[in-house]
């Protein structure tokens, strides 16, 4: 069986000892790329079956702080085109990039002659030339 409680639909079977939230009243449901409907839960009159249904009363919803005309149940979201911005990085931020791209470069120095020093030693260990 099926209750409505504060916004929220229960569903209980005879054999269940506890009841579980099985959703709210009222739910949005996307149809299309930016089109909504929504949907209120609605329980048979006999209370042992429901489903969501496109509620057409509601005039208005507000979805995502916006506030919306509802026609038929459902409404269109319209798409915020997105800004690109070009990232300029400060004077600070271009210090502290040349500074490390220096010691990025002095590593790799570092490690080149670390890799050549190596190299004679194993030379001279293995008895090349």
């Amino acid at each position: 069986m099926f209750r409505i409680e504060n916004d929220k639909v229960f569903y209980k079977s005879d054999d269940m000892i506890f009841e579980i939230h099985f959703g709210n009243t009222q739910i949005v449901e996307p149809s299309g790329e930016n089109n909504y409907c929504i949907k209120s839960f609605v329980i048979s009159a006999d209370g042992g079956s429901g489903s969501y249904e496109v509620d057409k009363s509601v005039k208005t919803y507000t979805f995502n702080g916006t506030e919306y005309a509802v026609t038929d149940g459902c409404f269109t979201v319209e798409k915020v085109p997105e800004e690109t911005h070009q990232y300029c990085p400060t004077e600070g931020e271009l210090m502290m990039m040349e500074t490390q791209a220096e010691m990025y470069e002095e590593q790799q120095s570092n490690n080149l002659t670390i890799m050549e020093t190596m190299a004679e030693v194993y030379e001279t260990i293995l008895g090349g030339e």
